[in-house]
């Protein structure tokens, strides 16, 4: 009996642990992503899992060489050999293709579950809800 209350209390404790851990890097991921610079050309565009479509853009950069996580839209409308540029803090990430059309996207679809957080910037909580318009 003694032994089951000390796993129970363990199982407690660890949970109290991942809890409080999920909670502070909720968001994270997204934020650093918003807060990130860069402007380049895609040099390929690939999944990191096999048979899996597509999900990141591998850009060479004025430095350097970056990987970029982007949803379908961005995908579909990209090609090898296409400029991007994302402004610092802005959700938004812009494909210039060969012809010279610019497209923007939204980075991420950031749900109410986030803005809502005390992770989440207050300055971008009512920004990015509005379709673009292109």
């Amino acid at each position: 009996m003694r032994f089951l209350k000390s796993l129970v209390l363990v199982i407690i404790i660890l949970m109290s642990i991942w809890f409080v851990n999920t909670n502070l890097t909720y968001g994270k991921f997204t934020i650093e992503e918003i807060r990130r610079e860069y402007k380049g050309e895609i040099i390929d565009i690939y999944s990191s899992r096999k048979n899996v479509t597509p999900t990141f853009l591998e850009i060479k950069t004025k430095n350097d060489i970056i990987d970029v996580s982007v949803n379908n839209n961005v995908i579909d409308y990209s090609s090898i050999g296409d400029s991007i540029f994302k402004i610092k803090n802005e959700n938004i990430i812009t494909v210039k293709n060969k012809m010279m059309e610019e497209k923007s996207f939204y980075l991420f679809q950031i749900s109410e579950k986030l803005r809502n957080h005390r992770n989440f910037p207050k300055e971008w909580k009512k920004k990015w809800m509005v379709p673009l318009n292109n």
